[in-house]
């Protein structure tokens, strides 16, 4: 019985280091991501800006 319980600890502890390396990449892909789009909206500037009449 304790290879069993042994079993699902290891299961367990791989899901969970699979699933925090997961959100961990994507918080780091996305905090770039988000980061390039920013970039690129400041050197747009204010070239789309509708006319206030």
């Amino acid at each position: 019985m304790d290879k069993w319980i042994l079993l699902w600890w290891i299961l367990t502890a791989a899901c969970v280091i699979w699933y925090s390396s997961i959100t961990l990449y994507v918080t780091v892909r996305g905090a770039f991501d988000i980061r390039q789009m920013l970039r690129r909206l400041s050197e747009l500037g204010g070239t789309d800006q509708p006319s206030q009449d």
